[in-house]
């Protein structure tokens, strides 16, 4: 998340630390000074730190506090960098404190996702740098990394990973591998690997980075421990859960051992490996280790900190995965609410969030609610990042969920078909958002009864998740269920029998018999046996309804589509009696 946005102070008579002075508004600094000590006047420090500069030649009174040292952050970072450049805009673009002030704006722009008419300021800027010091400049080179930065920042993958492998390889020639900065640019150019959905990728950039901050810096450096948390978060993208929860076990207890339990690291690497043991339907351990860590952010960051509402954020979908959907929706609304406080209700990160919410909804069966905020997320995100950026059609593809749940399967497909026609040509067909999206809709057309269609598309998605994430990933297996089943309705049933039984061995040694996922293979397979005659399938389908049950409760979505399959046969209406609390309806997949 980015940094957080400065709040006039709630409590009354708190003074200006600079002027003493209680009048007007008083802010936080957004640095490191808290309370008392952090209450300022935006013009104050305009004024301090134009005399710094202006007396002293201190350049960095504009981005950092002359108490704590610490960064600025949110509206009065913004404050303090479009005051420095309106001093130097009518200046020549070659002049160096123009090209700082530039730099300083910029950067103040994207941590609040203030996007609009950056990348136009950093190309110059960049292009200004090579005139008058050469393509192989310092200066040039930063200049050129924090124009990917934006870029990526805008969703253009591709142009960020152009400049960011141009960056790496020039400081390759000149610095060498073993370089910190040439590390860094690595380290940047793997991220944007994975933006890119090239996970193998990326795991081998971030493999060699890590051994070699290990050989040069030692494994106990902050670098290198950076570096192997983010390896075990490409493994857990290329759903290898077990090699990304020992790494970051591995960097748990080293940040622990050296920084101390309490620290932010440790807390942000607790974090990342509670969202590894979500992934692996280890919902109850995920969910005490990011109870347990809330409460230490809370304490120790403070409430609205980005890191802490990064942590209730990710609870919620914790909640989510479990089924406590009123839980997890009750989270959204509250992080939504502070998101808006803190960094503005139009930031990226807070439409993110709102549109979690609209998907939470869907979940509850809210859908009239759902569909609401979804259209109002996917208009706000078009005008702020605009129709084409990954974050506007991820929630489009969002919206098709709720639509098909809503029985608006035309509408759904519409959404499905248009977000693939614009991810496909940008992200290429093997990135997982495509195949996510592939997949949806592949759905969406069972669903219609277009069966023949249906199992088209799902085969060509089977076949690339397979190649892309490999036959043990979560998108893989869910694939495999659904086609499974559509090859059973065409009456396909050696090989659609057959494909369910592999995906329901697999998702029960990857994931456990008891993750979800793999009791809603099992009704799956259940229900296709019955259907092909073999009466073994009831045991089966009885069983795993009986543990979503007990998982779920009686009245969460898995547990509601097991007993809709259930229904259908003579043996239903008996179990149907047993259950309360359950509407008819279609739940959500």
């Amino acid at each position: 998340m980015a940094s957080p946005k400065s709040a006039p102070m709630d409590e009354a008579h708190l003074q200006c630390t600079i002027c003493l002075c209680d009048e007007g508004e008083v802010v936080q600094r957004g640095c490191c000074c808290r309370g008392d000590a952090g209450a300022v006047h935006l013009a104050c420090l305009v004024d301090q730190a134009m005399h710094a500069h202006d007396n002293h030649g201190d350049w960095t009174a504009w981005t950092r506090c002359t108490t704590c040292k610490d960064r600025f952050t949110g509206n009065v970072q913004l404050g303090l960098a479009e005051t420095l450049f309106a001093r130097y805009e009518a200046e020549p673009d070659d002049m160096r404190e123009r090209l700082y002030a530039t730099s300083v704006l910029c950067n103040a722009r994207r941590s609040l996702g203030k996007l609009e008419g950056i990348a136009a300021l950093e190309e110059a800027m960049v292009e200004t740098y090579r005139r008058i010091a050469g393509s192989d400049s310092r200066n040039t080179l930063t200049a050129t990394g924090n124009l990917a930065r934006t870029y990526t920042a805008l969703g253009q993958y591709t142009r960020a990973a152009e400049l960011q492998t141009e960056v790496w390889e020039t400081r390759k020639r000149l610095f060498g591998t073993d370089n910190p900065a040439t590390l860094v640019a690595a380290h940047n150019l793997a991220l944007t690997y994975s933006n890119l959905g090239k996970y193998a990728d990326a795991a081998i950039l971030q493999e060699e980075v890590l051994a070699t901050e290990t050989r040069v810096l030692g494994k106990d450096h902050s670098d290198t421990l950076v570096a192997k948390g983010n390896l075990a978060g490409t493994y857990s993208a290329l759903g290898k859960f077990a090699e990304a929860q020992k790494l970051q076990e591995e960097v748990l207890a080293t940040r622990k051992r050296v920084h101390g339990a309490d620290h932010p690291s440790t807390l942000l690497t607790t974090n990342d490996l509670a969202l590894t043991l979500r992934d692996q339907g280890k919902y109850a351990d995920a969910m005490q280790l990011q109870t347990d860590n809330l409460e230490k952010q809370k304490s120790i960051l403070g409430p609205e900190h980005p890191s802490t509402l990064a942590t209730i954020s990710n609870l919620a979908l914790t909640f989510g995965d479990m089924g406590r959907y009123s839980d997890a929706s009750a989270l959204f609304v509250n992080v939504t609410t502070s998101l808006a406080s803190v960094l503005g209700a139009d930031h990226p990160h807070s439409l993110l969030v709102k549109g979690n919410l609209a998907y939470s909804l869907c979940l509850e069966g809210k859908y009239c609610e759902a569909l609401t905020l979804h259209h109002q997320v996917i208009a706000d995100e078009s005008r702020i990042l605009g129709e084409n950026h990954p974050d506007t059609l991820t929630d489009r593809s969002l919206l098709s969920v709720t639509l098909r749940d809503l029985g608006k399967l035309p509408e759904a497909e519409e959404q499905c078909t248009l977000v693939l026609s614009k991810i496909k040509p940008v992200l290429g067909q093997d990135h997982p958002n495509v195949l996510c999206a592939s997949f949806r809709l592949g759905y969406v057309l069972l669903l219609e009864g277009r069966v023949v269609e249906a199992e088209e598309l799902l085969q060509d998605t089977l076949e690339r998740t397979q190649r892309t994430l490999g036959r043990d990933h979560k998108r893989t297996l869910e694939t495999s269920t659904v086609l499974g089943d559509a090859l059973c309705l065409l009456d396909r049933y050696d090989e659609g029998l057959a494909m369910l039984r592999d995906s329901h061995q697999r998702h029960q040694r990857v994931l456990g018999a008891q993750h979800p996922h793999s009791l809603i293979s099992t009704t799956v397979l259940g229900d296709s046996l019955l259907r092909s005659g073999d009466d073994g399938g009831k045991t089966l389908l009885l069983e795993a309804f009986e543990s979503l049950r007990r998982v779920h409760g009686d009245t969460h979505a898995n547990t509601v589509r097991a007993l809709a399959r259930i229904r259908k046969w003579p043996f239903g209406e008996a179990v149907r009696r047993t259950v309360t609390g359950i509407e008819d309806g279609s739940p959500v997949q």
